[in-house]
């Protein structure tokens, strides 16, 4: 099964992994690394990259900016360029997507896989004090889940308490 992986980063690189080991043709994507190139926030270099790429099966996500400061040390810059990347990112995505998915109109589905704190992201531990890290590769087991069973519309929550 053709799966494009849109990150090169900690979790799409372990998306990227599991998939090829569980068998995937797998095409990783980043903006300026990867098999191919495309920008969340360009729509049409999403096109071009669904276009090149036809048929495929499934797209893991697992790219996005967003800015790491206290809420009152926030700019409108700061949050414009969050929600363009992770808000309207994951909406080009899925647009750009339909015309050239072989599954939606036609059977496409859409699932959300929500990790808890990345074990693998030490940075970011102390802006999230009292969670439990979770490993890359438990989620991608999730994306992986998503990708190869028939859910759809679901969220896949990945957190420990303990």
């Amino acid at each position: 099964m053709k799966t494009i992986v849109i990150g090169t980063s900690t979790i799409g690189n372990a998306i990227t992994a599991l998939f090829r080991d569980s068998g995937h043709d797998v095409i990783q994507v980043g903006r300026t690394s990867g098999d191919a190139q495309a920008d969340l926030t360009d729509i049409s270099s999403l096109r071009r990259l669904f276009t090149q790429h036809v048929p495929f099966a499934a797209v893991a996500n697992a790219a996005g900016e967003a800015f790491r400061a206290p809420l009152e040390d926030a700019d409108d810059q700061q949050w414009a360029r969050s929600i363009g990347s992770k808000g309207m990112g994951q909406i080009n995505l899925v647009r750009a997507g339909l015309p050239a998915a072989t599954e939606l109109p036609r059977g496409i589905r859409i699932n959300c896989v929500s990790p808890d704190v990345i074990a693998e992201s030490a940075d970011d531990l102390p802006s999230f004090p009292g969670f439990t890290r979770v490993s890359a590769r438990s989620v991608a087991l999730a994306y992986l889940r998503a990708a190869s069973n028939p859910y759809n519309g679901r969220i896949l929550t990945l957190h420990r308490t303990h």
